[in-house]
């Protein structure tokens, strides 16, 4: 990827971006495949996105001052129909997506500024919708993912010291639903639904300072899953919910990360997987209101973290099936974590840690498992947690 501006001079490049999107943007697919010869395929691949930034720089100073708005839906959608063999592989993939921004430091670029991110009372939506009670294939990947804002940092021998403030009043949601007879491969469903989102990576000598500020006011983040397979060889769903969610690691420098979150969402992960007979079925759900990983493989880790969780956490995980072999379930709820992790092997590999955790909320797992025939192995695990906390040095693997 060319990044907007480069130049060898040492010199300094201002960049200032402001988008407001006040209209709905929706992309839909749909297919229907009744007979697919051997070795056959098909995918489908569909993102739809409010407002879209990218500023890098490459061996020189840039200010980047980015400002997004979103005020109408955004949806993706696919749906397919399926009647005899569906083909050798199928992938659907839908992306909803309200305001998006990337920087980029390399070759001891430094990058500076600020982003503003903001989702009015909205729907950002995915879904993927696969009908195909009769049918079969060799193998199956869905994947629905919804994000009202996000903003990514990457720095490879470059620096970054940036202020990120995202605020979301949408309801964020990613569905896939699915109805198959029959696969002899592997297949995953997946979804993921997330309000804020902010990741960062740093690579070689890298430098990151970020302050972050992360607030929900309203709507609802959820994510689900209800897959139905008469006989499946392999078969995983997966719900992953986050309100607000920050994952910062670096490599080499100084990772510094001051972190303000707040979620008054209800947070909602479902995940339902029915296979009569099946050689491997996993399903699990994933829920919090507030996250932090800052992680560093470099010298010096400063988290100064702050959440605060209003909103409910429910979390569901169900498998049903007749007879087979390995049968898992998962299902994890929490208010807020945190992790921060430091190389001890790297001098003089410190860490420096403040942190303030709030949950006064309501936070529920639960899992359930049914198997009305026979089976080799049952797994369950249910977990619920109000203040998640873990910070760790350590030797790198």
């Amino acid at each position: 990827m060319c990044p907007p501006f480069v130049t060898a001079a040492i010199s300094q490049s201002n960049v200032i971006n402001n988008q407001v999107q006040l209209g709905d943007v929706f992309a839909t697919q749909t297919l229907d495949v009744q007979d697919a010869v051997p070795g056959g395929s098909s995918s489908l691949t569909t993102p739809a996105t409010g407002n879209s930034f990218i500023g890098s720089a490459v061996g020189i100073t840039a200010n980047v001052v980015s400002t997004q708005s979103l005020s109408g839906n955004v949806s993706g959608d696919n749906t397919v129909t399926a009647g005899g063999y569906a083909g050798d592989s199928i992938v659907l993939t839908a992306t909803g997506s309200g305001n998006t921004a990337e920087s980029n430091a390399a070759d001891g670029a430094l990058i500076t500024g600020s982003s503003t991110q903001t989702v009015g009372a909205v729907n950002v939506t995915a879904a993927n919708t696969y009908t195909g009670p009769t049918s079969s294939t060799g193998g199956m990947s869905v994947s629905g993912q919804a994000v009202a804002n996000s903003q990514g940092f990457g720095a490879d021998d470059g620096e970054i010291d940036h202020t990120v403030d995202q605020t979301s009043a949408a309801v964020t949601q990613a569905d896939n639903e699915v109805t198959m007879q029959y696969t002899a491969g592997v297949v995953v469903f997946s979804a993921l639904a997330t309000s804020n989102n902010v990741t960062a990576t740093g690579a070689g000598t890298s430098n990151m300072a970020l302050d972050v500020t992360q607030s929900t006011t309203a709507g609802r983040t959820e994510a689900t899953n209800f897959t139905y397979a008469g006989n499946a060889q392999d078969i995983t769903a997966q719900s992953t919910v986050t309100g607000n969610n920050i994952s910062a690691n670096n490599e080499g420098g100084t990772l510094d990360l001051t972190s303000d979150q707040t979620n008054a969402t209800d947070v909602r992960a479902e995940a339902y997987l029915s296979s009569f007979q099946f050689g491997s079925g996993a399903v699990a759900a994933y829920g919090v209101g507030n996250s932090v990983m800052a992680g560093n493989f470099g010298f010096e880790v400063i988290v100064d973290n702050t959440q605060n969780n209003t909103g409910a956490v429910d979390v569901s995980a169900t498998f049903v099936g007749d007879n087979g072999y390995d049968a898992y379930s998962s299902a994890t709820a929490i208010g807020n974590a945190v992790t921060g992790f430091a190389c001890s092997d790297c001098s003089p590999g410190r860490m420096t840690v403040s942190n303030s955790q709030v949950n006064s909320a309501s936070i529920g797992a639960t899992g359930s498992m049914s198997i009305t025939g026979s089976n080799r192995s049952s797994n369950t695990v249910t977990s619920a947690t109000g203040n998640s906390a873990t910070f760790y040095v350590s030797r790198p693997q």
